[in-house]
Formats: C-alpha cells, sequence, structure tokens
C-alpha cells in the first residue's frame, strides 16, 4: 500500500511537473493524468447523515461523484476535499470493483446491469445504525429472508451495496500515504522535527494541506509516535546490535 501510493504521488509530481508535490492538486490529477470523470451532483442522504462522494464504475472508466449538498464545506475545508478524492482513487488505484464482481461467467469484468454504486463501509451510520445495531439487523434479516420479500430486499441492500471493512480502510490508508508520501514525509523528519511538539505536527499539516488527524494518524501507522490522552510521544526506536 505504501509503495504504491508513494509510486502515484511521484508520478504526479513527474506529470505535473512539480517536484515538491507538497500539497496534492487532486482533482487536477485525477482529471488530467488519471483520466477519470469528477462530476458534481446532489447525493440523497438519509436525515442527520452524510455522504460526501461516491465512486462508480461505468463501461467507459470510472467516474467519481462529489455531493453538492456539501460544496461549500469542500470550499472552505480543501483539506476534506482532497481527503475524500484521494479515498476514492483508492478504490480505483486498488482495483476494488473486480472484488466486488462475483460473477465468474462474466465475459466484460464491469458489467453495465450490475450495481456497482457501493456505499462507504460506514453507511451503517448513514442508515441511522450504530455498528452493533447494524450486525444485529443483518442477523435479524437472515433468519427471515427466506420467505419474506421485504427482508430479502433489504438483506441483499446491504450485502450487495456496503462495500466490506477492509475495503473501506484500504482506501482510508491509500489516501493518506498518498497526500503524505512516504519520502518526502520522511526528508521533513530528518531535519530535526520534534514529533512530541504539536506545533511540528500543525507545520506538516500545512506542508501536505491534509487534516491534523491525518498527520497524527499517518505517524501513528509509521509507529513514530504514540497518542494518549491527548499528548504525544515519540515511539523509541529499537537498538540495533553492532556486526563486529
Amino acid at each position: 500500500m505504501e509503495e504504491i501510493a508513494n509510486e502515484l504521488n511521484k508520478f504526479y509530481r513527474t506529470q505535473l511537473n512539480h517536484p515538491e508535490g507538497h500539497i496534492v492538486d487532486v482533482e487536477d490529477f485525477i482529471t488530467n493524468s488519471l483520466g477519470i470523470k469528477i462530476i458534481w451532483e446532489a447525493i440523497p442522504e438519509p436525515e442527520n447523515r452524510i455522504c460526501f462522494a461516491q465512486v462508480i464504475c461505468e463501461n467507459d472508466g470510472y467516474k467519481i461523484t462529489l455531493n453538492q449538498n456539501h460544496h461549500l464545506l469542500f470550499s472552505s475545508k480543501p483539506e476534506l476535499l482532497r481527503s475524500c478524492l484521494s479515498h476514492e482513487i483508492g478504490h480505483c488505484v486498488l482495483r476494488h470493483f473486480e472484488c466486488l464482481n462475483t460473477n465468474e461467467n462474466q465475459g466484460n469484468l464491469f458489467n453495465a446491469e450490475r450495481n456497482n454504486n457501493h456505499f462507504h463501509d460506514s453507511a451503517w451510520r448513514q442508515l441511522g445504525l450504530s455498528h452493533e445495531d447494524f450486525i444485529v439487523v443483518k442477523n435479524e434479516l437472515a433468519k427471515t429472508a427466506w420467505n419474506k420479500k421485504e427482508d430479502k430486499e433489504l438483506l441483499d441492500f446491504f450485502n450487495d451495496y456496503l462495500e466490506p471493512k477492509w475495503m473501506y480502510w484500504q482506501a482510508e490508508q491509500f489516501s493518506s500515504c498518498f497526500l503524505i508520501p512516504h519520502d518526502k514525509l520522511f526528508d521533513y523528519l530528518e531535519t530535526g522535527l520534534n514529533l512530541a511538539d504539536w506545533n511540528s505536527l500543525y507545520w506538516l499539516r500545512d506542508k501536505f494541506g491534509v487534516s491534523i488527524s491525518m498527520v497524527r494518524i499517518r505517524l501513528e501507522k509509521l509507529k513514530l509516535i504514540e497518542f494518549n490522552d491527548g499528548k504525544l510521544t515519540i515511539v523509541p526506536k529499537p537498538i540495533q546490535n553492532k556486526i563486529c
């Protein structure tokens, strides 16, 4: 994952003649380098729930839809827009739609008749359910779906429209690795940044044009810091024995 995202970020820097590539112009990269269509369109949302974007695969390629209802929010928080779009790139680059196509006899991988418009794994929250409630509902539906048409249809909705959890988190991981590329991050760390100081994390946030939470989680996943009770702690490097 790390290598794929880092190589794509390097490709971005080369394609756009942007060697530093600190803040990725994700929209331009998606449209002009990857050839993926981006459209703004109202996406229906259950009451008090949010859906920022979704990606679908059509016969002529991918299409990313941004929710027009949140245009002002995206305008005021460009880091959120970059994160959402990078998440969708992750689904495309990691070829998640191939995993969702279970028809082994399908000659055309992306069948126009097959629904490829999947909610993110967090969609159970969009449906007004807690994660625990969601599991209970699915189990209950499974008991009655064999003789109740409406229960079968709802169970099919959950099974067909919700991406697997692993798929959601892979796309999330890709997004952070793409927006905060490994090579550029470590270039900065080698200058002596104090990762126990929040000011250093905010500095990285501004350099990469992402949220402070993405910076923190990225550093945590790289096992460079630990975060407990609002406090940052640098993870000691393992001691390497010298070879005599």
